[in-house]
């Protein structure tokens, strides 16, 4: 879609460069186009007004006097302790061979001594491992669900098919009708 006008402020021309009329060729049409550059000001403008925004408070300031759940939630959010990448139960199907390859690849990227070569020999090993690892996850995986189904256990097993799906994906999956109903019923109110 393509604006029939450009519309600026008598102060604004200055900005339009290469201004052309032309006129519909394959159209039957009594609409001319107007082709136009319009800079967008100077140089640094975005660059700074990126930097600018970066530079908002994103923290709560310390000097200022807290309410109770602020200072509550501050000393819950420090008592906390956040696992290392590895111990996150997102990555916990990770095997530690395929870990012990990351960290020699991050290692020798930190040194300088990371090249092309070993670079795409390191990817494809780690790539095949991770393969593996996803290959056992799933097994894994399908023996707990052929456990429960056995022993009769539908809800359960069903749970499990559903915790390996929302694991496995990383499409977050979508809202069910009930729950859809609810939130309109909440928004209405």
């Amino acid at each position: 879609m393509h604006p029939d006008y450009a519309l600026s402020r008598e102060g604004g021309r200055c900005l339009f460069r290469g201004v052309r009329l032309r006129a519909p060729r394959h159209h039957d049409s009594d609409h001319r186009s107007v082709i136009l550059t319009v800079r967008g000001g100077k140089r640094h403008r975005l660059r700074r007004y990126r930097q600018r925004r970066q530079r908002l408070p994103l923290k709560l300031p310390k000097q200022v006097p807290h309410t109770e759940l602020e200072t509550a939630f501050e000393t819950l959010k420090e008592a906390c302790e956040v696992p290392e990448p590895r111990q996150r139960p997102t990555n916990s199907w990770i095997s530690d061979g395929t870990w012990e390859l990351v960290d020699r690849r991050a290692a020798l990227r930190k040194r300088g001594q990371l090249f092309k070569s070993e670079e795409r020999r390191l990817a494809r090993r780690i790539a095949a491992l991770l393969k593996e690892d996803w290959k056992q996850r799933a097994a894994l995986a399908a023996e707990d669900i052929e456990t429960h189904l056995s022993s009769g256990d539908l809800k359960e097993a069903w749970r499990c098919v559903k915790l390996w799906h929302r694991q496995a994906s990383e499409i977050a999956s979508k809202p069910s009708l009930l729950l859809l109903e609810r939130q309109t019923v909440e928004r209405e109110n």
